[in-house]
């Protein structure tokens, strides 16, 4: 965030600061190199996109033009799409699993638990292609992936910034 005024930065570090006692520290955190939460994402593209006006359609289509016609969209999550129950109930979900509670899978039917769907590619397969990046738990101003054989690209919604620096 401070790259264009040349002020320093906690990369790696953090403050902490305890109002109790009013104490004061940095601690700088180890990078363990075979730890998979810690992939870094190299030349994020910034795109005039937003997670609440673009469909999933419009952005695999954008990814597919950047990258080629089998391109596909990874995300960093897993999104459950639809839940079913051996009694015959079906409903949509649309969520993060990391999000989901007990209560998204109970049946409304006969209240048992339900099984779920999940999709972490876009390939353009999906009868979901209409619903916003949003809609599907997507944050502001997040990054997504786009995939073709090997080469990886990644895109931020940079047209998202507006909204959430928008009181900074």
């Amino acid at each position: 965030m401070h790259k264009d005024r040349g002020l320093p930065t906690l990369a790696g570090k953090c403050y902490v600061f305890n109002g109790l006692t009013h104490d004061s520290y940095v601690v700088e955190y180890q990078r363990k190199p075979g730890c998979m939460s810690h992939d870094t994402y190299e030349n994020v593209e910034e795109m005039p996109w937003s997670v609440k006006q673009m469909t999933l359609r419009d952005l695999l289509a954008e990814v597919k033009k950047e990258m080629g016609q089998n391109a596909v969209v990874d995300f960093d999550r897993d999104i459950a799409t639809t839940a079913t129950c051996p009694c015959g109930e079906h409903k949509e979900i649309f969520k993060p699993i990391h999000k989901l509670k007990g209560q998204d899978l109970v049946c409304p039917g006969c209240g048992k638990t339900m099984d779920f769907d999940a999709v972490h590619s876009l390939t353009g397969a999906e009868d979901f292609l209409d619903k916003t990046a949003f809609d599907i738990g997507i944050p502001p101003l997040h990054i997504v992936s786009g995939r073709c054989g090997t080469q990886i690209r990644y895109f931020e919604f940079s047209a998202d910034a507006e909204e959430i620096f928008l009181d900074l």
